[in-house]
């Protein structure tokens, strides 16, 4: 399926490039804010610098110089610069960049989001690219592919195919030609490009969108040979001062068991204010079957996160279950029960929610 809503190009004069957010404001889905003028106000548009896909929530992007000695070049700039009025418009030239033959994707850039140091992370790279700062960044030209929200703004400024079945929400947006992008024409005639994807997109798409091979599908990260990300280790007090409780669960969801996109699923959420590596836990279910918790970190303040518990953590639906959370150390960090009449495919709330911290 496409994206939802439609497919644009805005074309408009930069205005300012914010990275408060991208630095620190929100650790779990960050973005830096582009705001831009097209003749009938100012508007916002939010880029990614993060995934909250649990695989992995590092960017892989390209950049660089673009000229008509390409074909896509040719394509691409003759296009847009027979775009008139500043504004969004429908009906864009495309962009795809598995069909397009314009990016070498196993060249890609991953990074991470807010490291400390210089130029090691994507907000580095971003700032890099719109030179914000220069005399020439509210005189230059700026197109941004996306889908549009309204009249004010656009959003999916980035990649959007090659989603897995384990994120039915993206998976369900998957098409071609419809990849979201930056392209900006400095003053003095110069062109350049800033395309993004997820490192947990797949590296190959079939004539849908869709991963290739299915699931099966080598992910971006390991086609570009990355190094698997790093997630800082915070130390954490075990049992419930830790912060973390069981926040809900998935039991028994749609579709064929054990099958990738169909398992249980179990959400956490950090009740402390910092975050927490959940580095070396498990949760563990009612026949004492455990199931390794990725080395992610969750945010602080009520940040939640899900994560795929089965088949090794199966969660019983036809009779009592029990759900238990541990910690590094094997201590039991939180323990849920639910009883076997629980509806299959619905989330059971155990609390508690951010309004109540």
């Amino acid at each position: 399926m496409p994206l939802s809503l439609p497919y644009v190009v805005w074309k408009a004069r930069p205005v300012e490039w914010n990275t408060s957010e991208a630095r620190g404001g929100d650790l779990r889905s960050p973005h830096g804010t582009l705001t831009f003028a097209d003749g009938n106000g100012r508007h916002k548009i939010q880029i990614n610098v993060r995934s909250i896909d649990t695989i992995d929530h590092r960017l892989i992007f390209w950049t660089g110089e673009l000229t008509k000695g390409t074909p896509f070049g040719q394509r691409i700039i003759s296009a847009l610069e027979n775009i008139g009025r500043f504004g969004y418009h429908r009906n864009p030239p495309r962009l795809d960049f598995f069909r397009d033959g314009f990016l070498n994707i196993r060249a890609g850039t991953i990074r991470d989001t807010n490291l400390d140091g210089p130029n090691n992370d994507i907000t580095d790279d971003l700032d890099a690219f719109f030179q914000a700062d220069s005399a020439d960044f509210p005189r230059s030209t700026l197109f941004v592919w996306g889908e549009l929200i309204g009249h004010g703004s656009i959003h999916q400024v980035h990649m959007n195919q090659g989603n897995y079945s384990r994120n039915r929400d993206w998976y369900n947006e998957n098409g071609p030609g419809q990849d979201g992008g930056i392209v900006m024409q400095s003053p003095d005639g110069m062109w350049k490009y800033f395309f993004i994807a997820f490192a947990g997109q797949a590296s190959d798409t079939d004539n849908n969108g869709n991963p290739a091979s299915g699931d099966a599908t080598v992910m971006l990260r390991d086609f570009i040979n990355a190094p698997p990300p790093v997630t800082p280790t915070i130390p954490v007090t075990p049992g419930q001062a830790s912060g973390i409780w069981i926040h809900s669960a998935l039991v028994n969801p749609d579709g064929p068991d054990n099958t990738p996109g169909h398992n249980d699923r179990v959400r956490l959420i950090n009740r402390a204010t910092e975050p927490i590596s959940l580095a070396g836990w498990t949760i563990q279910n009612q026949d004492g079957r455990s199931r390794p918790l990725p080395d992610v970190l969750i945010s602080g303040g009520g940040a939640v996160r899900d994560f795929d518990v089965g088949p090794e953590a199966y969660l019983a639906n036809n009779r009592d279950g029990v759900i238990v959370l541990k910690d590094a150390g094997g201590a039991e960090v939180h323990r849920v029960s639910y009883s076997s009449n629980v509806p299959s495919g619905r989330w059971i709330f155990f609390g508690p929610t951010r309004s109540t911290l």
